[in-house]
């Protein structure tokens, strides 16, 4: 074994970096040390990991009081999970802490902190009337591949005597075993996201791609149905079996548009397009611009916006699908009108098309209609398609 660096910042506070559990020499405690570990990686509920985490080692090193802060990016503590506190307690303290103080001392350079008395330190500020008293004080980073994670603290050891060497021991080892299984629960909770994310983009892919175009058949179907002879009752009831299923698909539409784009709704509109377009270059490998023109604040949260991110992404797939383009430019414009041109350098087709065949040009002129507005594909004068669509806005 290595040589321990022993760090002294002031009279009652010694930081030491352990080269390992050399000072452990009760055996019962070192079995209870593994058993803690067992029990901290036998559940990937990140949640109930930490808290695992701070009764483990409570139990370790006989403290009455733990807890353990969670840091964000920038080194604040965006989460505080206390344990040995009731829930009166606790709302008596009020707002958690933010970092201060005592617990400042805490980095990822120095490693554990070991104070006799914390109520005699210099650093003893910040905490209200209504906390507890507390006494010794032991404190370790929890570091995740050399970056912190966050900070276990345990305070006022039972029996009343500080905390010794063998307890910080138990507790760095346990903190290194956690931030294992911390590294790989949030591994999985990535991976479960990720998961979820494709999961539900396979799900609007059979919709549209399977449920909707059996559903536009079956009305075709029934639009081609010879009607002669029909008594008026009979075709009342073609009528109103073709409009339900309209809605139907229009339902099934939103659906799509919701599960392809859970988070649309927490920015601004204008944002949104553009990392529609972001993320078409990302995965389409086509170069696409987008421009803007006047301010589309007043359509955030209506169903304009919806249908303007939705035909969006309608017009982006079909330049992917069909028009063998290497750029596309997109020119969105509201002004009394709500006006989308998108403009591709593919191979173009043959003449306009005011009735359009595809699914996805039928949603487009669907949903134009539906709106107010119009819809029509015709050759671009320089090259290409040339896809416009219009709804009245507000």
């Amino acid at each position: 074994m290595g040589a321990r660096k022993v760090h002294r910042i002031d009279e009652g506070t010694v930081i030491i970096m352990p080269d390992g559990l050399s000072n452990i020499s009760d055996v019962e405690r070192l079995q209870k040390l593994i058993d803690a570990v067992l029990v901290v990686a036998s559940d990937l509920d990140l949640n109930q990991i930490l808290k695992k985490i701070v009764e483990s080692a409570m139990e370790l090193v006989s403290a009455r009081y733990g807890a353990l802060s969670v840091l964000s990016e920038e080194g604040n503590i965006e989460q505080f999970i206390p344990v040995g506190m009731s829930e009166d307690e606790i709302k008596a303290i009020g707002t958690p802490p933010i970092g201060r103080g005592v617990l400042s001392l805490l980095d990822l350079d120095r490693g554990p902190v070991r104070i006799d008395d914390v109520t005699k330190h210099p650093k003893y500020v910040g905490y209200p009337d209504t906390h507890p008293i507390m006494r010794s004080f032991l404190g370790v980073p929890v570091n995740i591949r050399d970056q912190q994670f966050g900070r276990l603290y345990l305070t006022d050891k039972t029996n009343g005597s500080p905390f010794t060497l063998e307890d910080e021991d138990i507790v760095v080892a346990l903190s290194h075993a956690a931030a294992i299984v911390i590294d790989k629960a949030l591994m999985h909770n990535r991976l479960s996201t990720l998961t979820l994310l494709e999961e539900r983009e396979r799900i609007a892919r059979d919709l549209h791609d399977t449920v909707i175009q059996r559903l536009f058949g079956a009305g075709l179907m029934l639009n081609g149905i010879e009607r002669l002879g029909m008594s008026a009752a009979a075709e009342e009831r073609v009528e109103q079996v073709i409009f339900e299923l309209d809605e139907i698909i229009k339902q099934i539409r939103t659906t799509i548009f919701h599960l392809s784009h859970p988070d649309h709704e927490d920015m601004p509109l204008d944002g949104y397009l553009h990392k529609v377009i972001d993320d078409y270059i990302l995965h389409s490998g086509i170069d696409a611009k987008l421009n803007i023109t006047g301010s589309l604040k007043k359509l955030e949260g209506t169903s304009i916006a919806e249908n303007l991110i939705f035909s969006l992404n309608e017009a982006l797939s079909n330049v992917t699908r069909h028009a063998k383009a290497t750029s596309v430019r997109v020119n969105i414009k509201c002004n009394g009108v709500l006006t989308m041109r998108v403009v591709d350098n593919g191979v173009g087709i043959d003449d306009d098309v005011s009735r359009p065949k595809g699914m996805g040009l039928r949603n487009l002129a669907d949903r134009a209609r539906l709106l107010g507005g119009k819809f029509y594909v015709h050759p671009h004068q320089g090259g290409g398609t040339e896809l416009i669509w219009t709804a009245s806005c507000p």
